[in-house]
């Protein structure tokens, strides 16, 4: 009894080690994903400035286009704020 009881505990304990492992995998991405969406607006910017001379960009359809990658940009930071009040 005393090794089976052992050996169900050894199962879970690498259930566990393993997830311990995925957990460091996904934050240690999502410090990637942070570093990158500190620059992306910035990026933007850049690229819409390049883009959108002499009214290039009056058009409706393109000002919704820049709006909706800045707005996407801005919510994934949110998020990112989010993940790391609730590791705190």
């Amino acid at each position: 009894m005393a090794d089976k009881l052992e050996s169900e505990l050894m199962a879970w304990s690498k259930i566990f080690s393993n997830i311990e492992v995925l957990f460091d995998q996904v934050f240690k991405a999502l410090d990637e994903v942070d570093k990158n969406l500190k620059t992306l607006p910035a990026k933007i910017t850049v690229i819409q400035d390049r883009i959108c001379k002499d009214n290039a960009c009056a058009d409706q359809a393109v000002k919704n286009f820049v709006q909706n990658g800045k707005s996407l940009v801005l919510a994934c930071y949110r998020a990112r704020i989010q993940i790391d009040k609730c590791n705190s």
